[in-house]
């Protein structure tokens, strides 16, 4: 759970960083330090706790970015 691993910070590769996502943990994404140097919370909406949405709310203060298919908008 997200919140006895958020004091965790580690870097996994490409293929680790899948796994985690798809084990529905958040996973952060970090910018090039020569970029804009900021982060971006990743998840898969389909794993998602009210956990994580409150802890990507209070702590992350960012803004909601979520795909949605052409049906679902129409």
């Amino acid at each position: 759970m997200l919140l006895e691993k958020r004091d965790l910070l580690m870097k996994a590769t490409i293929e680790e960083t899948i796994l985690h996502i798809k084990n529905g943990e958040l996973t952060v994404v970090l910018d090039d330090n020569n970029h804009e140097s900021e982060g971006d919370l990743i998840h898969l909406g389909t794993k998602m706790i009210p956990e994580n949405v409150n802890f990507m709310i209070t702590q992350a203060y960012g803004l909601w970015c979520v795909p949605v298919s052409r049906e679902i908008l129409d």
